[in-house]
């Protein structure tokens, strides 16, 4: 959501469902608003500018996008593992943080994910359902 007062307006309507440091609750739409919303009281600029001016820009590319269309995702950079290991990639990771796991087998993104074995080294797909998936979160920095 790049409109920052349907942002914030969306903000006020959030509740806590843990005490704060009790358990990792991750949303894939709402954790990109709130490093929006971060990014613009820090900076003072939306972030798809301060984007465009520190990094984007700087580096000569015309855009940076979460969850680019698959047919745009030719020059998109593969996955690199770093322990030396040829194993299929897995995007999500073990799923585990402080030793609980952050995605259970009944949660949406598990439920909607695609299965593992259409999984591949340098996978750049993700969740595209009406889960709020990384569709949403897409952004463009080289326009204005």
């Amino acid at each position: 959501m790049l409109d920052r007062s349907e942002r914030l307006k969306a903000f006020s309507k959030w509740r806590l469902t843990y005490p704060p440091g009790t358990k990792l609750q991750f949303h894939l739409t709402s954790a990109a608003w709130v490093i929006g919303e971060l990014c613009e009281r820090i900076t003072g600029q939306p972030i798809a500018q301060y984007l465009r001016e520190t990094l984007t820009g700087p580096l000569g590319l015309d855009s940076i996008e979460i969850g680019p269309s698959v047919d745009r995702q030719g020059d998109v950079a593969r996955f690199i593992r770093t322990d030396d290991d040829d194993s299929d990639v897995n995007p999500w990771g073990p799923g585990i943080w402080r030793g609980q796991r952050s995605l259970q087998p009944e949660s949406p993104a598990t439920r909607w994910s695609p299965p593992r074995r259409t999984w591949r080294p340098g996978i750049r797909r993700c969740c595209r359902h009406p889960c709020g998936g990384a569709r949403s979160l897409k952004m463009r920095c080289g326009s204005a």
